[in-house]
This record gives structure tokens, sequence and C-alpha cells, in this order.
């Protein structure tokens, strides 16, 4: 059937007040979950208070998924040794953001150990006084984060903190253990603006660390770290930490080479822990508006931040025109409908993939058979959106990541960072992989072309891969553990 494109109506809407959830909890088990449950208990039975820092938005799908898969894993992993897992999460945001509700809206029903404000916050968008007020704020939140590290369990520092920051420096104080969520914040440029950013992610591992509270990182991306004083304040950060968890063979080397000694042997290769996500139900809206068999697309705006300036607008629209050029193809060559889905919707601009999938419905301006979804999905359901599609091109390695989980074949379009070549080459998909920098409309195509023609058998070889992948996070999992289970 071939079909118009248009823009879905059910688009999001930000709420500014309030949290905007809904209580619907609608997950169904999927096979990560079972495995994370599986298994009889070996110790007395017990709670440990976990705090996930670092947290992000639940508009970065990716991100919502990688705190949503840490809690599927770490939870099972504790279940297994006998405790309970009250996991918290701290995020990047102030409690005092009038939207800080909002950026937790899906995850808050999964963290019983709730969602609290960072201690020092990083995000100083809405800071008042232009460039000036910034300045000036986070020379203030500088001062104030020495002064916490210098004396952490002193009464004096609440008099330095407001209630909510107070309140999170509390959580610290109760916690059996922080750990850094995955992603990839811990590389540097050299200059002293990105050494004040590495010192704001490390802070929360190193307020911990001066409370006395065992820390690790969990399947995070690190490197390059540029600069002598950036690569000795991550080594001390990760030498002082009791697991360090990278998710691709680049930053296993760069962190062994990173730790001096006798610590080379302490960083091991694990899984991203969103392969652990389960599938949710789609709302019901969204499943009337999808084909019987599509190929789904993520799109993303990427200014090529690393090539001359004056180069950026051209890369982009060369991206912008080899999707468009594929999808025209599909479309017409093979007579399979393409529906572009929103993997990010924020928190900034540039971070809203709706807006470039509205740059992409211009180029393919007339073009029947292409749906442009704009639904506020859950990290959920996503997977299970994916999981009804052919195929998937994704340039947010995220959807490629819930795709592949759900058995559903993907070509991977890199724009940043180890991960997306990184991870793939694990699984033996390097083949699969475009580097968006040297992306050519005829070699997507034979790329795209190739895999949906013989999307069975990639589908097969995922069926083999998968259950050993989640075996394996789940094995992960449990060593992580073994730091609270002592």
């Amino acid at each position: 059937m071939v079909w118009a494109a248009r823009i879905a109506t059910d688009s999001i809407r930000r709420p500014r007040a309030s949290f905007g959830m809904s209580d619907r909890r609608g997950a169904r088990a999927g096979e990560p979950s079972s495995i994370a449950d599986e298994g009889q208990p070996e110790h007395s039975p017990g709670v440990r208070k976990v705090l996930l820092v670092n947290g992000w938005s639940d508009d970065n799908k990716g991100d919502a998924a990688i705190v949503q898969g840490f809690q599927v894993l770490m939870g099972g992993a504790a279940k297994r040794r006998g405790f309970e897992l009250n996991l918290g999460i701290v995020s990047n945001f102030s409690k005092e953001s009038e939207d800080f509700g909002y950026h937790y809206r899906h995850s808050k029903r999964m963290f019983k150990g709730g969602i609290f404000g960072a201690v020092i916050p990083t995000n100083l968008r809405t800071a008042s006084g232009g460039a000036l007020g910034k300045s000036l704020r986070r020379s203030a939140q500088l001062l104030t984060s020495l002064v916490a590290l210098a004396v952490p369990r002193s009464s004096m520092i609440q008099g330095w903190l407001s209630p909510f920051q107070a309140e999170t420096l509390e959580q610290f104080r109760q916690a059996s253990m922080v750990v850094s969520k995955g992603g990839h914040i811990y590389a540097t440029t050299g200059s002293p603006l990105s050494l004040v950013g590495l010192y704001s992610n490390l802070y929360p591992l190193l307020l911990a660390q001066r409370l006395g509270i065992p820390t690790g990182i969990y399947a995070q991306s690190v490197g390059p770290v540029i600069g002598g004083p950036h690569r000795r304040l991550l080594a001390s950060a990760l030498a002082r930490c009791k697991f360090v968890y990278v998710r691709e063979e680049p930053s296993l080397d760069y962190v062994r080479a990173l730790l001096p000694g006798n610590s080379s042997t302490k960083p091991e290769l694990v899984w991203d822990t969103a392969f652990a996500v389960g599938e949710e139900p789609l709302p019901p809206g969204v499943i009337s508006l999808l084909p019987s068999e599509f190929v789904a697309v993520t799109v993303r705006q990427w200014r090529f931040p690393y090539s001359p300036s004056q180069d950026r607008d051209a890369l982009y629209a060369r991206y912008l025109e080899a999707l468009a050029t594929v999808i025209r193809r599909l479309v017409t060559d093979l007579g399979v409908p393409v529906v572009v889905v929103p993997q990010v919707i924020g928190p900034t601009e540039l971070e809203n993939d709706l807006l470039a999938g509205e740059q992409l419905a211009k180029v393919l301006a007339g073009l029947e058979g292409v749906q442009f979804l704009t639904t506020d999905f859950t990290a959920g359901q996503l997977r299970q959106l994916y999981s009804r599609a052919s195929m998937l091109i994704g340039t947010r390695f995220h959807s490629v990541i819930l795709a592949l989980a759900s058995l559903t074949p993907a070509i991977a379009i890199s724009y940043h960072g180890f991960k997306t070549q990184g991870i793939m080459r694990m699984l033996d998909l390097s083949d699969h992989v475009l580097d968006i920098g040297e992306l050519s409309p005829d070699e997507l195509w034979s790329r795209v072309k190739s895999a949906y023609e013989a999307r069975g058998e990639y589908r097969a070889t995922l069926e083999t891969q998968m259950p050993a992948v989640m075996r394996a996070a789940a094995a992960e999992a449990d060593r992580a553990i073994t730091s609270l289970a002592s």
C-alpha cells in the first residue's frame, strides 16, 4: 500500500510545571528482564541503596534506555544475591529548574530510590545575566563544590547549599554505592573549559570517594582525554573505582593506558546496558499508523563540529540527501514504506530529532510512502516499534541497539566517538556501519539494499547473538554487584 508522507498528529508538547506523566506501567516482560531475574538467592535479604549519577533527560531515549537497562541488569543481579536494589538517579540538572520533573516523566516510575538534583548543576542554560551571569554562577558553583569535597560530612556545608542540593548530598551520605551511568562524557579537547567540564562530570564520583563510598563506571566510552591535568584528574578518579566498565575496545585500550601499573587489569569490556531494555506496548494511535511492513529510519541534526566551519552546512545537506535518496529508492524501487522515528527530542534544540525530521521531509516533499512520527515514546516503546520493522537505518546509535536487541537488522551511520564502530565490531557487524563524514547515496543504498535482501539471514544471526549478549550482560552485572554484596 502506498500512502502519503505526512507529519503525525500525536506531536509532543512539553509541560512546564508538572511531570505530565501517565500512571500506565504496561511493560511486558522481554527476554532481558527474564534473564536478569533468573537464578536463586545466595545471601540473606536486605536493601542496598545505589545512586546512578550523571542522569540526563527522558527527551534522549538512548540515555533513558541506558538507565532503565542498568536497573534491569543490576536489579536482577541483586535479586540473585538475595537483596533488593534501591536505585535512585542523580541528575545533571538542578532540581530548582521548573522543568526538572519533565525530564524524568518516564524514568520516574522505574526508580524506587527517587530522582535528585545535582549537588553542583552542570546545566546553566537558564542562568540569568547572560554570559557574565553564567560565568559568575559557574565560579560560585566551583567554589561550593570544592568546599563540599573538602568537608563532605561537615554540617557547615549546609550553609553553602540550597535545600535541594543538601537533599542530594544527604543521599550520597546514605548510599551503598555510586555509579556513573553509560555514555560518552569522559573526553576532553585539552582546553581549560573542557577541564572544567570533565571535573563537573567526575564530581559525583569524586564526592562519593571523599565520603568513602564505593564507586564505579558502567558501560562508558572513555577518551580521548587531551591535556596532562585532564588525564591525571580522570586517572585519579578511575583508579579509586571498584569497577571500570567500558563498552567498546578503543575505550578499553585507552583506560588501560591511562591507569597506572597494577591498576591496568581493572577495566573490563561490557555490553551497553540499553540492550537490556524490555518492550512496552505502543500507543494505539501509533499502531494504527504503521504499515504491515516498513523500514524505520532515525535522523539527527549533526553539524560536523570537527570539520572546517565553512564545510559544515554542505556536509549536513549531503547527509540528508543521502538518506533521502535511499528512502526514495526503498519506496519506489522496492515498494517498501518508510517510517521516520524521533529517537531523541531534546533537551536542547540541536538534539531534537523532530527538527531533523522536518528538514528531511522538505527534501522528500511530494514523495508518497513515508511516515514521520512525532510521538514522545519511552525507550521500551521504541524497542517495540523497531521490533515491528523489517530493518532500521539508524543515525542514533541507541536506536540501532534497541533494534538489534529486538532482532531487527540495522544499518548504522556513525557520527561521533567510538561507540558505533566499537559495539558493531563486538557483534561482528562492522560491514553494516558507515561514517557520516564519508556518506554517499550510492554506498548507503548498496549497504541498505544488500542488508534488506538478506534480512532473513541477518535476523537469524541476531537470534543467535542476542541471547549470548544478554547472558554476558547479566554476568557483568553479577560481577559489579559483588561490591554491594560484601
